[in-house]
């Protein structure tokens, strides 16, 4: 198997080391392979992904919430062995491999999303997209519960929660890009104000890009496909 060439650019346009994450800090780079030739002779996997409107349904009446996110989540899952030299990549300086599943290979979201579901598919009070993981419950003494066992796999399995971003016992939390409470599931404030500053749409691919933004919130908005005609 022949080696990939590195392929990184970050928001500016610049080649650089790696693709600032959403923090925008210097430590905090995530870093990308080209891995389209790869892709193309890879069978690939229809394992499919969550739908969140279907994990939005399963929160009900809960009222005590904790969110976790999984620390580099993809890297957190071992490649086979026989298969580390097809993640292959060359830089400056030498080749290199992956031994942990690396970003852009086609198989590797719904890699992950399977793990996911299989490690908690027997526990109805969490939900999971990826490595983002949500424990609800209805009383403050069951969240604890709750709590144990979920930290209680994500120990055994050697999974590694990112701290800054987890957090525990709320009634009110971030998930998916909703804000959830007790009985309630509305759009982040912040995200709506986004939406908000956006300017008129002068051309037609402008308002198509303006479609595609709103269209997450599209239920919220009153006869959203009449106005959107």
């Amino acid at each position: 198997m022949s080696s990939f060439k590195l392929v990184i650019i970050d928001r500016s346009g610049e080649r650089g080391w790696g693709v600032r994450k959403g923090s925008g800090s210097v430590d905090t780079h995530r870093l990308y392979v080209d891995y389209r030739i790869l892709n193309k002779a890879t069978i690939k996997d229809h394992f499919p992904l969550p739908r969140i409107e279907s994990l939005l349904a399963k929160i009900g009446d809960a009222t005590v919430f904790s969110t976790l996110d999984l620390h580099s989540g993809y890297h957190q899952i071992p490649v086979e062995p026989a298969d580390v030299e097809k993640t292959a990549f060359t830089i400056h300086n030498g080749k290199y491999q992956y031994r942990v599943m690396p970003l852009g290979l086609v198989n590797a979201p719904l890699t992950f999303a399977r793990y996911m579901a299989d490690l908690f598919r027997d526990l109805d009070f969490v939900l999971t997209y990826l490595d983002d993981i949500l424990v609800l419950s209805h009383s403050v003494e069951e969240h604890h519960e709750h709590l144990r066992i979920v930290l209680g796999r994500l120990k055994q399995e050697n999974l590694i929660a990112k701290e800054k971003k987890c957090h525990f016992l709320q009634s009110e939390v971030e998930f998916l890009g909703y804000t959830i409470s007790a009985n309630s599931i509305r759009p982040v404030r912040g995200k709506c104000a986004v939406i908000r500053r956006i300017l008129l749409c002068t051309t037609v691919k402008a308002a198509q890009r303006f479609l595609g933004t709103i269209n997450y919130y599209r239920r919220f908005i009153p006869h959203c496909s009449e106005i959107a005609i």
